[in-house]
């Protein structure tokens, strides 16, 4: 039977929201797919309102491409208790196939819902689904504290591995490590204070102390010692006939 996934909430730093530049990668894996039973993704945002008199179709534009990476089984791999993450990869036959578009073409530029289907890859493979931000010029509804971002939703269906059920999906953000403090995500932690003198000053300072309080001494020593001095110089003149 074919598996369903809401993707966007797993997403593992906050809700399904990226920011312009960003692509969020979901990998998972599947037995085949066949006119049947297909491999399906669906990849859908509310986008911002356009300003009036605006010739462009999308405010944000947000991009779906998935890579389809048939696996190597090797002969009395059922009877194995190996899973479908362990297999090598044959990528001489790697499928990369756009949002809404035929395998090679290029990205939707007018659509904020993008449909992927692939329904002619016999046998397992390693399936990559890609979110990517092409633009993001205005906050999504959604988004916190009017941060450029947009959120999204994400639905897999087809006859994914079973192990979905006790393994969560491998999730990946580029550029790594994704911009924190927007889309939700958690505040960057605060920089730590700088000390006011370091190690190497606080010594500095700790000698030139030392040798001020002996300069000090010192006067005071001089200081003491002269008078002393003409004290006892102004005793002899005074016995002195």
């Amino acid at each position: 039977d074919d598996a369903v996934v809401f993707v966007a909430e797993m997403f593992p730093l906050g809700h399904g929201a990226i920011t312009q530049g960003e692509t969020v990668t979901y990998t998972v894996y599947i037995h085949g797919t066949s006119p049947f039973h297909p491999l399906s993704v669906v990849m859908t945002y509310t986008d911002p309102p356009p300003p009036l008199g605006s010739r462009a179709v999308l405010v944000n534009d947000l991009d779906l491409v998935v890579v389809v990476v048939p696996l190597e089984v090797p002969a009395g791999f059922g009877e194995t208790n190996r899973t479908l993450d362990q297999l090598p990869l044959d990528r001489t036959r790697l499928r990369r196939v756009n949002g809404n578009e035929v395998t090679g073409g290029g990205a939707d530029r007018d659509n904020n819902v993008e449909k992927v289907r692939v329904d002619d890859m016999a046998g397992p493979a390693m399936v990559e689904v890609s979110v990517s931000a092409h633009r993001v010029v205005q906050g999504s509804f959604g988004s916190e504290n009017g941060d450029l971002c947009q959120t999204f939703a994400l639905v897999i269906t087809g006859q994914l591995d079973g192990e979905l059920s006790t393994k969560p999906i491998n999730v990946s953000i580029s550029p790594f490590p994704a911009q924190l403090g927007i889309c939700g995500r958690a505040p960057p932690p605060p920089e730590p204070e700088e000390a006011m003198f370091g190690t190497v000053e606080i010594a500095l300072i700790a000698i030139g102390c030392s040798l001020g309080a002996l300069c000090v001494a010192s006067v005071i020593v001089c200081t003491i010692r002269y008078r002393a001095i003409a004290a006892y110089f102004a005793l002899e003149d005074t016995a002195a006939p």
